[in-house]
């Protein structure tokens, strides 16, 4: 599953230049991918974005960010994720 994150990120890229919608599915899919392999950077700006789009998180992005921190190492920013949930 190699290149996973940036083949979603790039649909995600794509999808925006072309004017269309982005849904929640969209940015569950790359929010995940990220969160997978452990992308903590890519995975928070995505989900910053997701936001920006005034579009609601659902829990499983949540997950896929905090995912991705821990992954990463970073356990501070997984824990004000958690803390976001709430």
């Amino acid at each position: 599953r190699q290149g996973t994150w940036q083949r979603k990120l790039y649909i995600l890229w794509t999808m925006r230049q072309r004017d269309i919608d982005l849904d929640v599915a969209s940015y569950i899919s790359a929010i995940s991918a990220c969160g997978d392999s452990g992308k903590w950077l890519l995975a928070l700006a995505t989900l910053r974005e997701m936001r920006q789009q005034h579009l609601e998180p659902p829990v499983v992005v949540h997950n896929a960010a905090i995912t991705a921190c821990a992954r990463g190492g970073q356990w501070l920013l997984a824990l004000a994720q958690l803390r976001e949930m709430r």
